[in-house]
C-alpha cells in the first residue's frame, strides 16, 4: 500500500486531533457534577467552575464557591473534604486544580472588601490538610479588618501559606495610617500564632501604601521600628525576608528571626524635585542605619529614584536615567567598584 504526501499529512492531522481530544479524557460532566454537589452543601450560596482540556497544557479545573457571610469553619471544612475527595475520584488531582472560597463584602462602602481562600490541590498527597479556614473566619470577624485573603500553594513537603489583610482606618472617613497597620500586625501576631510561618502582607483597604510585608513569619521588632520611621517620612511599602522562622516562646508577638530588607517603595505624587530629594535622603539614611542590602524606590510627580543599597545597579543607559536626584543618591548609597 502506498501513501502519498497528502495522505501522510491527513494521518498526522487526525493523530494530533485524537491526542488533543481523545487520549486526554474530557471531564466536562464530572466538573459540572462536582460543582452541583458542592452547591448543595450548607453555607454555600453559589458555585461557578472552569474546566479546560488543552493539548499543550493539560487539564485545568477551578471551582469558585460563594458562601454566606457567617459561614463556619466546619462548613468550610466540609466543602474542602468533598471537593478533594471528588477530584481524586475522577482523576483531576494530577492536574492543575484549585478551589476558591469567596465571602461576600461586609459593607457597601470602600472601607470593607470581599475575602477569599484559594488553595491548589497537592497531586502527591493521598489526603491533603485543609487550608486554615478557622483562622480565616476569625480574621474576617476582626473589627479593623476590611478583607482577608489566604492562598496555599505546594512546592515541597509543606504548603506555602500567604496571608493578605486589608486594614480599615481607625478614624472614619480617613485613609489608613501606618500606625493602624502596626497596631493590626501586633494584634494579628498575638492572636494567630498558627499562621506564624506564613508570608504576610498587611496594608490599607484602598491603595498600596502604607504596607508591611514579610516573606515568612511575623516581622521582628527591628523591622517594625524601621518601617514606622520610614512611614513617618513618607507613605511606604516595605517587604522583608527572614533567615529563619523560629519564634520567641516568651513573646509570641514577634519572631526572633532577624528580618532582612528586600524591597522598599515610597510614593509622593505631589512632591517637587527638591522635596523628593529630602525624602530620599531621610529614608535612605534610615535604611543605611538598618544595615541590610535592598532595593529602594521613590516615586514623585515626574521624578523617580531607584537605589540598590549594599549593591550596584551599574551604568544605566541614557533612556533609563531618571534624574539628578537619583544620580546623587546612587553615588552616595550604592557600593560600586571604582
Amino acid at each position: 500500500m502506498k501513501w502519498g504526501r497528502r495522505g501522510i499529512w491527513t494521518v498526522v492531522a487526525v493523530a494530533v486531533a485524537l491526542l488533543g481530544t481523545g487520549c486526554a479524557p474530557q471531564r466536562t460532566e464530572e466538573s459540572q457534577q462536582i460543582s452541583t454537589q458542592i452547591r448543595a452543601l450548607p453555607g454555600v450560596t453559589e458555585t461557578t467552575h472552569d474546566y479546560f482540556n488543552v493539548f499543550t497544557k493539560g487539564q485545568r479545573f477551578g471551582l469558585t464557591v460563594s458562601v454566606v457571610p457567617d459561614v463556619t469553619a466546619d462548613q468550610l471544612s466540609a466543602i474542602w473534604e468533598l471537593f478533594t475527595k471528588r477530584v481524586r475520584e475522577v482523576g483531576f488531582s494530577q492536574h492543575d486544580v484549585t478551589l476558591t472560597v469567596v465571602a461576600p463584602c461586609t459593607t457597601q462602602d470602600t472601607s470593607s472588601s470581599c475575602s477569599k481562600v484559594t488553595s491548589a490541590i497537592d497531586a502527591g498527597a493521598k489526603r491533603q490538610p485543609a487550608p486554615p479556614f478557622a483562622d480565616w473566619v476569625r480574621l474576617r470577624q476582626s473589627p479593623n479588618v476590611g478583607s482577608a485573603d489566604i492562598t496555599t500553594a505546594y512546592s515541597g513537603p509543606a504548603p506555602r501559606v500567604t496571608v493578605e489583610v486589608a486594614i480599615k482606618g481607625s478614624q472614619p472617613g480617613r485613609p489608613t495610617d501606618y500606625r493602624d497597620i502596626t497596631t493590626a500586625f501586633h494584634q494579628i501576631a498575638g492572636d494567630f500564632a498558627a499562621l506564624s510561618d506564613a508570608a504576610w502582607r498587611v496594608g490599607p483597604v484602598v491603595g498600596a501604601y502604607p504596607a508591611l510585608s514579610t516573606e515568612q513569619g511575623f516581622p521582628d521588632i527591628s523591622a517594625v521600628a524601621l518601617w514606622e520611621r520610614l512611614n513617618a517620612v513618607a507613605p511606604t511599602s516595605a517587604r522583608f525576608t527572614a533567615r529563619s522562622a523560629h519564634k520567641d516562646q516568651k513573646d509570641v508577638q514577634y519572631s526572633t528571626a532577624r528580618h532582612y530588607l528586600n524591597t522598599t517603595y515610597a510614593e509622593v505624587p505631589t512632591a517637587t524635585e527638591a522635596q523628593l530629594r529630602g525624602i530620599a535622603l531621610a529614608q535612605l539614611e534610615l535604611l543605611k542605619q538598618f544595615g541590610q542590602p535592598g532595593i529602594y524606590e521613590l516615586h514623585g510627580n515626574k521624578t523617580s529614584v531607584t537605589v540598590w543599597l549594599g549593591g550596584c545597579m551599574g551604568e544605566m543607559p541614557p533612556s533609563l536615567r531618571s534624574s539628578a536626584v537619583e544620580a546623587e543618591m546612587r553615588a552616595t548609597y550604592e557600593t560600586c567598584p571604582r
